[in-house]
């Protein structure tokens, strides 16, 4: 008698599930963002603060100014592997593993001149372009470091040949980096 009253219940109870799509699949995860390719563009300089000889060499004077950059970067799944430049100047090793919200950081040092310059990339994918943040540190030991904040302006897919040179005086590098 009681089964006979929970019948109609459990019926009813088992049209719903069907009707919400009830499903024991999990949700699949969201696409892997590709950072693979070639790219280039400008990034925008939003902060500077400079001491030593890149006061001398005013590097702070590029504040708002949006010099180029290139990535070439190979991706296999969540790991990306590659090169970058600022202007002229070459970071010839960089790597790193995509989050699971889709970000990539990046980090590189390249040595010129006696000049050592730590690049750090925070980049995102929302679409199908790349954005994000860049900060640059620039030492040269018992001399004077600057400090470097960006933000990517503009970015776009290429396959055109990177241009590099040896830098042999601190404005030079200053000047490739910006890339005049």
């Amino acid at each position: 008698m009681k089964l006979q009253r929970l019948a109609p219940a459990l019926a009813l109870l088992s049209l719903f599930l069907v009707a919400c799509g009830s499903s024991s699949t999990a949700p699949s995860a969201p696409p892997i963002p590709q950072y693979g390719g070639n790219w280039s563009g400008t990034y925008t300089i939003t902060g500077c603060n400079q001491t030593g000889i890149f006061v001398t060499a005013n590097l702070c004077s590029s504040l708002g100014a949006a010099p180029p950059y290139t990535f070439n970067l190979s991706q296999s799944q969540r790991n990306v592997t590659g090169t970058f430049t600022l202007g002229s100047v070459s970071f010839p090793s960089t790597g790193g593993t995509i989050g699971n919200d889709g970000s990539l950081g990046l980090n590189a040092t390249t040595v010129s001149s006696g000049i050592t310059v730590a690049v750090t990339w925070a980049l995102n994918m929302p679409a199908s372009s790349i954005t994000g943040s860049i900060t640059q540190v620039w030492t040269a030991t018992g001399l004077g470091q600057a400090n470097v904040a960006g933000t990517i302006s503009t970015a776009n897919h290429t396959a055109g040949l990177v241009r590099t040179i040896q830098a042999r005086s601190v404005q030079e590098l200053v000047a490739g980096a910006s890339g005049q």
